[in-house]
């Protein structure tokens, strides 16, 4: 009991230094940028997950079938380059985050539900314009009786964020993405599956707002059991994509794939996937796309304390640079997981990512097809000294190279640290 107290105060403490850990930068803030518009992606990744802690401090009923998760994180970053400017540039910040967020969990013998909320104020010392708060709320529903069962997972993002790729300045954007699939087990080895996707994607800035989409994807699995912790598949399914922009970008395809997801052995775990892939453009000006696409990921344990990943992709992303719809992806990436004490434990990650476009475009004196190679690494550290305390301290380094030179390529260099306490 007095090590949570003693826990909660050093949490305390840093939220009230925090405050005053940069009194210069407040005093002698810059005058407002003026940013350009950029060419933008859509932003499928990049919004983070949050979760808890684990533990079933707080919870009401009998058997404590309901349970709260309260959980609270402070983060300093500094970010050398907060808009992706090209080299030569200098728009570097010191960033605050101050996240509280809950998590309200039941699990049962046959239905389970989940809805969790995260809220983040970020704070930019050098540019206040920046600053402003994120919301991500998510939920999931499983049902399980005898051989069917459902699942319905929900998330809702209002974040102001940028791209991986495309995008150099961040963007309020919207976007919500629903998932249900409904399983019923034919036999102890073969189940059928109904799924379908609709992801919502708009910006909220009124330059944008013709770039906004709407995707509805519709489809089937046929699952075949290997093991009660492995399964192959076999996946079908149509998609429309609709955006605001009077149909400039409008298009309908399909893919078919098979894929293997569960633990093979104790020490490998498998997500994949490969098949064809297809997509028509309403406009004909726009390529259409057909091709192979792979991707995944495999985790081994190589030993006790060390877990090594690999993650790759070759695909299709959507785009709105220009009248290119979309570019094909190449991407690699690896990571390494030690844990050097039951509470202390360092991830270091790396990845390689080509995107080539399919149609040659003017850029200033230039016209050529545009192809980017993005490279990421970074390393952390996790503490753990409590239950329900986490400390890290972490550095993360983005480069893009591109053959249109200055106008597309950064480098950014990011420091980190965070103290989370979630129950």
């Amino acid at each position: 009991m007095a090590l949570k107290k003693v826990s909660c105060f050093i949490v305390v403490c840093i939220f009230i230094i925090s405050q005053s850990a940069f009194p210069d930068e407040l005093l002698n803030l810059p005058s407002t940028k003026n940013l350009s518009l950029t060419d933008s992606r859509k932003l499928r990744s990049g919004i983070g997950d949050f979760g808890r802690a684990g533990s079933d401090l707080i919870g009401f009923g009998s058997d404590k079938t309901w349970q709260i998760h309260p959980g609270f994180e402070f983060q300093t970053a500094y970010d050398s380059n907060i808009h992706r400017e090209p080299p030569g540039q200098r728009n570097d910040d010191i960033i605050l985050r101050y996240i509280p967020s809950i998590e309200v969990v039941r699990r049962g013998t046959q239905l389970e539900v989940m809805s969790g909320y995260e809220m983040t104020f970020e704070e930019f010392l050098r540019e206040p314009e920046e600053s402003g708060f994120n919301h991500i709320a998510k939920s999931s529903i499983k049902y399980n009786r005898h051989r069917l069962k459902t699942t319905l997972d929900e998330k809702f993002s209002w974040v102001k964020a940028y791209a991986s790729n495309e995008q150099s300045e961040r963007r309020t954007i919207m976007a919500n993405d629903v998932n249900p699939e409904i399983t019923y087990r034919i036999t102890s080895k073969f189940s059928l599956a109904a799924i379908y996707q609709n992801y919502f994607f708009q910006y909220k800035d009124s330059a944008l707002r013709e770039n906004s989409y709407d995707l509805n994807d519709m489809g089937g699995r046929i699952y075949y059991h290997v093991t009660p912790k492995l399964d192959f598949y076999v996946h079908g399914s149509g998609n429309v994509v609709d955006y605001f922009n009077s149909g400039l970008f409008d298009s309908h395809g399909f893919s078919i794939l098979v894929g293997s997801k569960g633990r093979v052995t104790k020490k490998l775990v498998v997500d994949m996937a490969t098949g064809y892939k297809g997509q028509r453009y309403r406009d004909s000006t726009i390529n259409s796309f057909d091709g192979w696409v792979v991707q995944g990921n495999v985790q081994y344990r190589l030993a006790p304390k060390i877990s090594v990943g690999l993650s790759g992709k070759r695909s299709r992303e959507e785009s709105v640079y220009r009248n290119v719809g979309f570019y094909r992806s190449n991407a690699v990436g690896l990571n390494l997981s030690y844990k050097v004490t039951a509470r202390i434990n360092i991830v270091l990650d790396g990845a390689v990512e080509n995107n080539a476009y399919p149609r040659e475009t003017t850029e200033r004196t230039l016209t050529k097809k545009r192809n980017d190679t993005l490279v990421t690494s970074g390393v952390k550290l996790k503490w753990r000294p409590t239950r329900y305390l986490t400390l890290s301290v972490g550095y993360g380094f983005r480069e893009r190279v591109s053959n249109f030179d200055n106008l597309f390529e950064y480098v950014d260099h990011t420091l980190d640290t965070a103290v989370s306490c979630r129950f």
